[in-house]
């Protein structure tokens, strides 16, 4: 089996104004990692995927003023899709990441890197 969590980069940085935000994908990244060590030996795969600013209506309020910021930290000078966002979900949940337990796949254009 595969579980797939979705968390965000704000589980690991720091941003202003998104503490609860931050703390909740935090919990989850946590429990991935948890859930990842107690379900491997039933061959079950457990990973998860990190977007960071993604073109969805969560981030559709910003003025133009707000994206310039977000652009001017993503080293890839752009914001994601969601459709880049699905394709790790996708790969994650293939055969092609089979020996693949208990990681975060960033997807945030470079915004963290660790």
């Amino acid at each position: 089996g595969v579980i797939v969590n979705i968390s965000s980069v704000s589980s690991v940085l720091a941003i202003p104004g998104q503490s609860v935000y931050s703390a909740t994908k935090g919990a989850l990244l946590s429990l991935t990692y948890a859930l990842a060590r107690e379900l491997a030996p039933e061959n079950i795969r457990v990973n998860c995927v990190s977007p960071g600013r993604i073109e969805t209506d969560m981030v559709a309020y910003a003025s133009p003023e707000k994206r310039r910021k977000w652009l001017a930290e993503i080293p890839m000078g752009r914001l994601g899709t969601p459709e880049e966002t699905a394709t790790a979900i996708v790969y994650l949940a293939s055969d092609a990441a089979a020996y693949i337990t208990g990681a975060n796949l960033n997807v945030g254009g470079g915004v963290y890197m660790g």
